[in-house]
């Protein structure tokens, strides 16, 4: 019964809490997700969005709880373990380096040498098998870029944020945290980021989103789970309840609604 529950999930996060400079910032954060869903995580400033992430991807190691993924259950003590089990993070800066081409950025520490004995201990980089697949997984999300070899400086932010969309995609992420994707974006940027969010999710790939943006949560997302003062106290399908229901869970107005805890017991039982 367990193993069946479980793989329902792509991911679970069970008593996750975590303190910061004395306080704590997380507590006892317990929530499920679903293959291909996607979920909002909201809440105002402090509530411990920005925590949950850093715990999720590695960059903070979590003082107790556990995440279960692919049947697995540990703490991700780093980055690395986080990109091991599939789970990547799209930050606000995107990850990218300025003076690098699309190319480059594409494949940041994950270069490709040539097959080539010599070429390969002479650390030649095959090209042209970086570039073909980096249009390859640009245009998979239904985006094209004309020109590859631009610096990033000289694109917009929206089209940075499809390069570490399709990067993540591209290495295996079955679990891709955006941190406040439509912040920086104007209209039309923010429509094609909701037809990508869309394409990823019905590839199977589920979407953490941590937005302040409520028409474009209620317009892309399946259900919202509310931080507030370090606690979850909602865990919502977003078509059964509005923007200003959001706003009162986000401002503590609603009563409490505890998420689905059957997991924890199960866990806790096996």
């Amino acid at each position: 019964m367990l193993s069946d529950i479980l793989a329902q999930h792509a991911i679970s996060v069970t008593g996750l809490s975590k303190s910061l400079n004395g306080g704590k910032v997380l507590d006892d954060v317990s929530f499920s997700a679903n293959e291909g869903e996607v979920i909002a995580v909201l809440g105002h400033n402090g509530a411990g969005k920005s925590t949950l992430v850093k715990c999720l991807t590695g960059m903070l190691t979590m003082d107790s709880g556990y995440i279960v993924r692919q049947s697995q259950t540990m703490q991700i003590l780093s980055p690395l373990d986080a990109r091991k089990l599939g789970i990547e993070a799209v930050h606000q800066n995107f990850g990218l380096i300025d003076e690098l081409d699309v190319v480059s950025n594409f494949f940041l520490g994950r270069e490709l040498h040539h097959d080539n004995l010599i070429l390969k201990i002479l650390g030649w980089l095959d090209k042209r098998l970086m570039r073909f697949l980096t249009g390859r997984a640009l245009e998979r999300l239904g985006c094209e870029f004309r020109d590859l070899d631009r610096l990033v400086k000289h694109l917009s932010a929206g089209e940075r944020q499809l390069i570490a969309v399709a990067r993540a995609i591209h290495f295996g992420a079955q679990v891709v945290v955006m941190d406040e994707p439509s912040s920086a974006l104007g209209m039309s940027q923010v429509a094609q980021l909701q037809e990508v969010i869309r394409t990823i999710s019905a590839q199977g790939v589920t979407v953490l989103l941590v937005s302040h943006d409520m028409p474009f949560v209620s317009e892309v997302c399946d259900r919202a789970i509310v931080l507030s003062k370090g606690r979850l106290v909602a865990n919502i399908d977003i078509a059964s309840i509005s923007e200003g229901e959001l706003y009162s869970y986000m401002m503590g107005r609603c009563h409490i609604k505890e998420p689905d805890n059957s997991l924890n017991a199960l866990l806790q039982a096996s």
